[in-house]
């Protein structure tokens, strides 16, 4: 890879986290015209770089998306940071918030229809299903 110098850095760090080519050359300190940004896009290593950056970003927010995840599981298993108890109402703040956390992608509109699956990621064992033969009056 080209290396960059740090007017080129700081383009691709702002470029990460504007997505934005003439802001971004404006912020690292090019010529304030309307072809600036495309300009620094296209120097040698410029776009390795970025594509670089945003590869560490990826991997940075599945980090922290596994962090929150974990610290998630502890609150709604009801311990804190130095496994005391918690109130029953965090608790429960807790286990809504992984519920939201782990089916925002997908499951989590509407009515709980898949909290098996909740229940099997929350306890990360095989949680009994609910059967309406089995309880029906």
């Amino acid at each position: 890879m080209t290396q960059l110098n740090k007017k080129q850095e700081l383009f691709c760090h702002h470029y990460v986290r504007t997505l934005n080519a003439s802001l971004s050359a404006r912020l690292a300190g090019y010529a304030n015209n309307h072809n600036s940004g495309y300009r620094v896009m296209n120097m040698p290593g410029v776009k390795e770089k970025i594509e670089e950056l945003f590869e560490e970003k990826k991997n940075n927010l599945v980090k922290n998306d596994t962090l929150i995840q974990e610290k998630l599981h502890q609150l709604a298993m009801g311990l804190d940071d130095e496994n005391r108890e918690i109130s029953k109402q965090n608790q429960l703040k807790a286990i809504e918030m992984l519920y939201r956390f782990i089916f925002s992608d997908n499951q989590a509109q509407g009515p709980l229809h898949d909290i098996t699956n909740f229940i099997e990621a929350l306890t990360g064992s095989n949680a009994p299903t609910w059967n309406e033969e089995d309880h029906e009056q």
